[in-house]
């Protein structure tokens, strides 16, 4: 049981930081609303699936990539399971370009 519930975490997480840095990666020009959507996305998921505690998602911001990462506690039943579990999503930032650019 406590497996499953592990693996159903980490799901969890990994779905938040993959919709975090796509929504990140698609809009907000400066690195602040960049920053802000991802947050923003990855708690929406975190939300909605009702896990217990998340920590602040991180947000990296490069000009060419956004990646998320999100943290959740894991519910334990079983002592000496991991009690935290992570993952990062990296998406490339999407550029737009003039006709003359091109």
């Amino acid at each position: 049981v406590q497996s499953a519930i592990y693996f159903h975490t980490s799901a969890i997480a990994g779905a938040a930081a993959s919709h975090g840095a796509s929504a990140a990666a698609v809009r907000g020009e400066t690195v602040d609303a960049v920053t802000q959507l991802g947050r923003e996305a990855a708690q929406h998921i975190l939300g909605d699936a009702g896990v217990g505690r998340a920590y602040v998602p991180d947000v990296i911001v490069s000009s060419e990539t956004v990646s998320v990462g999100v943290e959740v506690d894991v519910p334990r039943i079983v002592p000496y399971f991991p009690h935290t579990v992570r993952r990062v999503a990296t998406e490339p930032r999407e550029r737009f370009l003039t006709e003359s650019m091109r």
